[in-house]
């Protein structure tokens, strides 16, 4: 379309076209599908603060409601109701990950324990 000074401007400037543009993050994703992840309202345009091996930090706070009052109680809920927390959130595919990790690190025990002795696949095992 055109402007009055007859610029052109973007179709995809139109509010609807955006909103049906816009994908989901991850985490905007995860939220909208467990009903304890909803509790929280994500800070920091959804991304992350923090990461580790296993998970991401994210920065959130509370909500107040309903929700929240059922889930802990109303005197828990008027008490953690709009507190700024931290909310560790596991990486899906981590039990798998880990699980190939031990996998490996015990074979690689039972090939090394062939040549240098010892128990390196008891050691791995705990």
């Amino acid at each position: 379309g055109k402007s009055k000074n007859g610029r052109t401007f973007l179709a995809s400037s139109s509010p609807l076209r955006r909103a049906k543009q816009k994908k989901l993050s991850k985490i905007e994703k995860m939220v909208a599908a467990d009903p304890i992840l909803s509790l929280f309202e994500f800070y920091n345009s959804n991304l992350s603060v923090a990461s580790a091996s296993i998970g991401q930090v994210y920065k959130a706070r509370i909500k107040r409601g309903p929700a929240l009052e059922a889930a802990i109680g109303k005197l828990e809920a008027a008490k953690w109701g709009g507190k700024t927390v931290a909310i560790k959130i596991q990486r899906p595919d981590v039990a798998a990950a880990a699980s190939l990790d031990m996998y490996l690190l015990r074979r690689t025990a039972i090939w090394l324990s062939k040549f240098r002795g010892g128990d390196l696949v008891g050691i791995s095992d705990t």
